[in-house]
């Protein structure tokens, strides 16, 4: 009889460890090499992100568990983290950061039944491959050199246009997109596109402040965390595909307001920030400030 007892104690000892559900999320982010600050903001962003949520859910909730790997903004090294997480099974990755890994990474992603949440990667053709498992949290190249060119449109008319771009993968779709806006229209005036500005994340005690790169993607990768998660709970699974056909539904709410996804999977808003290049009274040319409606 003691022995009984004892086994039905166990049981119910058990029960809450056994309902607690464990769900893995990759970050796949730059943290060596050039744009390592960045990749720095998107591993606070998210540990941030995966504590919250498991806080908030409790001791029998739903847990969250990070599995950070660094592609070093590197597309073979993309490739090698791309490939890990398939052998290891996880299905929800946040990253990459640059757009070069994730057109590297993307085919291994899709054919691995791996969901992506980009906070970064904007290069326009990225989704429109037929990825079925590819996000991203920010306004493509499409989008944002569209409000580019609209704006030039309207305050250059008549004017020489100079598109200039610095070779990497962003840089040239950015300016192609600015490109086919552009019928014939008009640069002191230089206009440069970036990302709605990004809520910000409160500091965490005992960490030193974050870096202005660093607070870039903090927040976005928060979202895309949070994005995750929700999309798990709607889909009621934790299967890559299913979770990605729960993304093209209703929005969701996150720390960057609210996020919804459009068939191809980039953010059906795509905000855009236009910074107008003007200069100072002490003769340098700045953005800071100059910010104009797109």
């Amino acid at each position: 009889m003691r022995a009984l007892i004892g086994i039905v104690t166990a049981l119910l000892l058990a029960a809450p460890a056994a309902a607690q559900t464990v769900t893995k999320i990759g970050l796949s982010a730059p943290l060596t090499g050039p744009d390592a600050a960045f990749g720095q903001g998107m591993r606070l962003g998210a540990e941030q992100a995966v504590a919250d949520l498991n806080r908030a859910a409790g001791a029998s909730g739903r847990k969250l568990a990070l599995v950070v790997a660094d592609d070093a903004g590197d597309a073979k090294q993309g490739v090698a983290v791309a490939r890990r997480f398939a052998a290891d099974g996880i299905r929800l990755v946040v990253g990459p950061l640059e757009s070069s890994v994730a057109a590297a990474t993307a085919a291994i992603y899709d054919d691995a039944g791996i969901v992506v949440v980009t906070p970064g990667a904007s290069w326009a053709a990225l989704t429109r491959r037929g990825y079925a498992t590819l996000f991203r949290i920010v306004a493509g190249d499409a989008q944002q050199g569209e409000a580019a060119g609209r704006y030039l449109l309207a305050h250059e008319a008549g004017r020489r246009v100079a598109i200039v771009h610095d070779r990497t993968t962003f840089g040239r779709g950015l300016a192609d997109a600015v490109s086919a806006t552009l019928a014939s229209a008009a640069g002191e005036g230089t206009v440069m596109t970036v990302p709605a500005e990004p809520a910000r994340l409160p500091e965490v005690k005992g960490r030193p402040p974050r870096t202005a790169e660093a607070d870039a993607l903090a927040g976005p990768t928060y979202a895309a965390v949070e994005v995750l998660a929700q999309a798990v709970d709607r889909a009621k699974s934790r299967d890559g595909r299913t979770v990605a056909a729960a993304l093209r539904g209703a929005p969701f709410r996150t720390i960057q307001g609210e996020i919804a996804f459009d068939a191809q999977g980039d953010p059906s808003s795509g905000a855009v920030a236009l910074k107008v290049w003007k200069r100072t009274p002490d003769g340098r040319l700045d953005y800071a400030g100059n910010e104009t409606a797109p």
